[in-house]
């Protein structure tokens, strides 16, 4: 599995390994306090919790996929892309959406995301430097989901507020 990690052929069967073994060792919480290059930076329990109902959520759609797409990621990843290019939805994502009882864009953002995560995982394996990692994630994640509706914008601009704010006094 490591092998094709590094090469970049990590594969929906490698992934629901990993969560599956994630969940026993213990609470996401407790994995990404361990993870070098965070610099002391957590997320919150809102987050991790997120983070965690999204895995389980991901889980399901790769045990409704057939094996010869849990093998080949390209085949569900080709589909989503042609999604976001304005194309149809296709028959792997349709029948996935519809047993697990979501949208077929839903499923699409998820083998986007993995594609992602599949490059992330190649450039750490070279030695790339976590903060690059995570910048270049954070950019790919940004195309992958598409514009911010208005809620979205102003909650991002009142966190970035909250980060960079220090008291000047009044009105300053």
């Amino acid at each position: 599995m490591e092998d094709r990690f590094k090469n970049g052929r990590m594969s929906f069967q490698d992934f629901l390994k990993q969560v599956q073994m994630m969940q026993r060792v213990g609470s996401l919480q407790s994995m990404v306090s361990k993870v070098p290059g965070m610099g002391g930076r957590v997320p919150d329990a809102a987050q991790i919790q997120e983070g965690e109902k999204r895995l389980k959520r991901y889980s399901l759609f790769v045990e409704e996929m057939t094996d010869e797409e849990q093998i080949d990621p390209d085949l569900i990843i080709n589909e989503a892309q042609a999604i976001k290019r304005g194309g149809a939805v296709g028959d792997r994502l349709k029948r996935i959406s519809e047993a697990v009882s979501c949208e077929p864009q839903e499923v699409a953002r998820f083998a986007l995301e993995f594609n992602v995560m599949r490059g992330a995982a190649v450039k750490f394996a070279r030695g790339e430097s976590p903060e690059s990692i995570r910048n270049d994630m954070a950019a790919e994640q940004a195309a992958v989901q598409g514009p911010k509706n208005r809620a979205m914008r102003r909650l991002a601009k009142k966190q970035s507020k909250k980060k960079g704010s220090v008291s000047k006094g009044f009105g300053r």
